[in-house]
């Protein structure tokens, strides 16, 4: 597997035609998060296509140069780097090294970004389902208490105050029951967060150095 297959994929018909064409479209970021848990990969492929949309909108000159080199090979080598920079330099002579890395540093920067605003609305409401989940709980936790000692000391109101009893233990055993499923999927969307950006950001990174060390 190539260091950005999972991230970048395209359809090469024929690797000649790719190149010639002036219609350069936008690079596809793939999906496959190549995750364990067949629920979690498809939490992950979520953001990860989220992740895609925000590189590919964005349409900086790095990108673009991705896209060319991956129309020139899926495995691209130095000769691949070296002749869709000098096929990038034809089409904007000003193109530098720097400018690519550049425009890919802006791409960390804002999936980072991204991942910062998807992990603050995951964990805001993680926090406050856990609060509404305490306090429900102290409340109940605390009436059980309460009618518990009212039969001790109200033995003519016993079969009142058991009854009483009986409903708000039944309503405490099913609090957790109440709240896991929301619970569950609020902290898997934060795990898939977590693990499609930083997927994207270790290629991203991977790709920085390769064309630092390939195009030298």
């Amino acid at each position: 597997m190539g260091i950005f297959d999972f991230l970048f994929e395209t359809t090469v018909e024929e690797e000649t035609g790719a190149v010639n064409d002036n219609q350069q479209s936008a690079p596809v970021i793939s999906s496959n998060s190549g995750l364990n848990s067949p629920s979690d990969d498809s939490d992950a492929e979520k953001f990860v296509l989220k992740f895609r949309e925000a590189i590919v909108n964005a349409g900086g000159i790095g990108a673009k140069f991705i896209k060319l080199l991956y129309e020139l090979s899926k495995n691209p080598g130095p000769a691949d780097y070296q002749k869709a920079f000098s096929i990038s330099k034809i089409m904007d002579p000003s193109l530098s090294i720097e400018r690519i890395l550049g425009s890919l540093s802006e791409c960390e920067t804002m999936i980072s970004d991204e991942k910062s605003k998807y992990l603050k609305q995951g964990n805001d409401k993680k926090s406050r389902l856990e609060i509404q989940r305490d306090t429900e709980k102290e409340q109940l936790t605390s009436k059980v208490s309460s009618i518990k000692s009212s039969i001790q000391s109200l033995e003519t109101e016993l079969s009142q105050k058991k009854a009483e009893l009986k409903e708000s233990s039944e309503e405490l055993s099913k609090v957790d029951q109440k709240y896991q499923p929301e619970l569950t999927e609020v902290t898997r969307t934060i795990d898939a967060v977590s693990v499609a950006s930083d997927r994207v950001l270790s290629s991203i990174a991977q790709l920085k150095d390769e064309i630092t060390n390939n195009l030298k």
